[in-house]
């Protein structure tokens, strides 16, 4: 994300319900959720031997998931992080940024992400960062992102690829918790890339030179408005990932502040998924499972 959206996350308004404010309705999403009677499905994550996530920005991966990827990597899943933008142009925390150039704000952007994702058990080896800029990935041409993703799949080989939702949610206002969930340009710019690198991973002819083709088992977006997969998200998970994200030192204020705030934004997703036992989740949407 540009800025650091989980130092505006603490600090949001909630949409009056009855006489008392909702703990899980923000105001900007009132128009989200499951149909009465459909409910989201948890997500097989059982049933995964590798996953690649493709995220805009260094600090994507720890709010929208992050809880997923530390369980994933306890059990000796390997997780793959491509990042497409060097995240120059973001400073949550004027304290540490604000006088930095965009080229320095990029370099300790990606120790950070290094850092983060350490907490998470996912080593720097795995890590790809494509070094596109920040809010400026619909300038460069498509087909050079396509195939550096393209590349990536076809050597890492996942099973599974998780990523940003292709289409712009606007019942995710800004000004909430949201800020930028709802819409940014890197985000569903990413999405359509990665979706479109999915089916042409898998064409023998197309782009012989970057490798073996390879057949993308699941795919996932990031889905905070109607999810119909969610992940069901425990405190001390929340506390992994919630310290995953503190490590972007230069996008947030602080581990209370960062916790504190994912924990109304996976409030909400659990409301939104339709799941009256499960207090807190992360949501994703499926575009495809394909079976054998």
């Amino acid at each position: 994300m540009v800025v650091g959206l989980v130092a505006f996350l603490a600090v949001s308004l909630w949409l009056p319900v009855g006489e008392a404010a909702s703990s899980t309705t923000p105001i900007t999403a009132r128009w989200c959720g499951q149909p009465d009677g459909l409910s989201a499905e948890p997500i097989p994550y059982e049933r995964w031997h590798s996953l690649m996530i493709v995220s805009s920005h260094p600090d994507d991966i720890e709010t929208c998931m992050g809880g997923l990827v530390y369980l994933l990597t306890q059990s000796g899943v390997p997780v793959y992080y491509v990042i497409l933008t060097n995240g120059d142009k973001g400073c949550g925390n004027p304290s540490i940024c604000e006088n930095l150039t965009a080229p320095e704000i990029a370099s300790l952007r990606q120790q950070e992400t290094i850092t983060a994702a350490a907490i998470l058990g996912v080593p720097s080896s795995n890590i790809y960062f494509l070094g596109y800029e920040d809010a400026e990935l619909t300038t460069y041409p498509e087909e050079d992102i396509r195939k550096n993703i393209i590349q990536l799949m076809r050597e890492v080989r996942p099973e599974v690829v998780i990523t940003w939702y292709l289409f712009p949610r606007f019942e995710l206002q800004p000004g909430d918790i949201y800020i930028d969930l709802g819409y940014h340009p890197d985000h569903q710019q990413t999405g359509k890339l990665v979706l479109e690198s999915l089916f042409d991973a898998g064409v023998s002819r197309l782009y012989p030179e970057l490798g073996e083709s390879h057949y993308i088992l699941e795919f996932y977006m990031w889905e905070f408005c109607y999810p119909s997969h969610y992940f069901q998200m425990t405190k001390e998970l929340l506390s992994k990932a919630a310290s995953a994200e503190a490590a972007h030192e230069s996008q947030c204020l602080g581990f209370y502040e960062v916790e504190a705030g994912m924990y109304r934004l996976y409030t909400a997703t659990a409301k939104f998924s339709n799941v009256t036992t499960c207090e807190m989740a992360t949501g994703f949407t499926q575009y495809s499972e394909i079976t054998f």
